[in-house]
């Protein structure tokens, strides 16, 4: 064994040195570059496929949202609208004591749950690199734009405008109850559930992508987008840029990272688990194709 140590370190051959020099770079850059493909074929190509037409740095990404308006007992707008924020304010008799701030003419405000399943599209297209013209829509304003990638959030007038502006749609609100093409399992807003429905679509006759992201209540919306944020690398690999819709319930008395996938459709292409063959049984396995 000594012996064998030190003939190694009494090699004179300079051009054994030179190979295991070159070696001893080369393997750790050639496994980092396989780590790297494997990561881009695992990862980003999925979640790029199913944002095709979004994540270009010069496409702009429009965000529609509920924005509300104060409004008097007969539905006319309020100029004057004021509106009240509370806050922590203990005292030393009073340790739960609250302050308030007053506010107004800051119309138009969305709901809270709106603002974080916006948080959650934000989040996502940050992770393909798409961190620059993303606007929140002007509901008035960008009534028309149908030629620009678009996401929809909650049943706001846009989703519905949108129901006769793009295709397939696959999901049914009647009823008070949320359902998808393909699945008898219907879905209310009974307590203490909600529901919710992802769609993935197209404007009609063009390759401008949409997707609508919207729940029964306010619950529904906002897990909408948590929903789409911790499955879209495993949906790009079901389907790549293709289109598709999920229908989910939730629970509010189980909080935001509750939700249980009740059915999708349609089915994933067979050929997909070619290339994601453990996605594409594990999510089979679930029997809500």
């Amino acid at each position: 064994m000594l012996k064998t140590v030190t003939d190694f370190f009494t090699i004179t051959d300079k051009a054994i040195w030179q190979d295991v020099i070159l070696s001893s770079l080369l393997i750790p850059f050639v496994i980092w570059i396989f780590e790297k493909i494997r990561m881009w074929i695992n990862s980003t190509r999925p979640l790029r496929l199913l944002l095709k037409g979004y994540v270009g740095k010069e496409n702009e990404v429009l965000l529609y949202l509920s924005q509300f308006s104060g409004a008097d007992a007969s539905g006319n707008q309020n100029p004057n609208q004021k509106y009240v924020t509370f806050y922590p304010s203990p005292l030393p008799t009073n340790r739960s004591n609250k302050n308030s701030a007053l506010y107004q003419n800051i119309d138009p405000v969305w709901s809270e749950s709106d603002g974080r399943c916006a948080a959650d599209i934000f989040n996502i297209l940050g992770r393909v690199g798409k961190n620059k013209n993303i606007k929140i829509a002007d509901t008035v304003k960008d009534w028309g734009k149908h030629i620009t990638p678009i996401f929809s959030i909650g049943f706001n007038p846009k989703t519905q405008d949108l129901l006769t502006e793009c295709e397939p749609i696959n999901y049914s609100l009647k009823d008070l109850a949320l359902s998808i093409d393909g699945s008898a399992i219907k879905l209310d807003s009974g307590y203490p559930g909600d529901a919710g429905i992802i769609q993935k679509t197209f404007v009609k006759n063009t390759s401008v992508p949409v997707f609508i992201l919207a729940g029964l209540g306010t619950l529904g919306t906002e897990v909408s987008g948590n929903v789409l944020s911790r499955n879209c690398v495993e949906l790009g690999k079901l389907y790549g840029s293709k289109t598709f819709c999920l229908l989910f319930k939730t629970d509010i008395t189980k909080g935001r990272d509750y939700y249980d996938i009740k059915s999708m459709y349609p089915k994933p292409a067979y050929w997909r688990a070619i290339l994601y063959p453990v996605t594409f049984f594990r999510w089979h396995g679930r029997n809500i194709f």
